[in-house]
């Protein structure tokens, strides 16, 4: 009998003891692995907001501009592909796809082709409501 306790015992400090040993190496490594996705932004005629999207962006991060973003401009007729020009040279990560008048999906299978990240954040600021309460539920 107690042959027994001290069998389960140590049975019970070796699945601990294995337990703890995962545990540490696994976060060894997951610590050293930053999972971040490549964010796309999809804006039609957005002169009014774009610089300070880009500008809010690379604010967040504090890495002087060198985090990638797409900013895929679906056919403005105004000024936000000039603005995303200036800023490009500004921020060496902003990318900026520039289309004709596209819908927002074609707009996402398009930018597609440039990206293999894992991890892929679509943020669509197109306007398709004429009215903005459709907008909630």
């Amino acid at each position: 009998m107690q042959l027994d306790a001290k069998i389960i015992l140590i049975s019970m400090l070796a699945v601990l003891g294995s337990m703890g040993l995962y545990y540490g190496i696994s976060s060894a490594f997951l610590k050293k692995i930053e999972i971040c996705p490549e964010t796309v932004i999809i804006v039609k005629n957005a002169q009014d907001k774009i610089e300070g999207i880009v500008r809010s962006f690379y604010g967040h991060y504090h890495n002087n501009g060198e985090k990638e973003l797409w900013v895929v401009d679906g056919g403005s007729s105004d000024e936000t592909a000039a603005i995303l020009e200036r800023l490009s040279f500004e921020f060496t990560g902003l990318k900026s796809l520039l289309l004709p008048d596209l819908s927002a999906k074609a707009c996402m299978q398009e930018v597609l082709k440039y990206i293999d990240g894992p991890l892929i954040l679509i943020i669509d600021l197109t306007d398709r409501t004429k009215n903005k309460s459709d907008i909630f539920f």
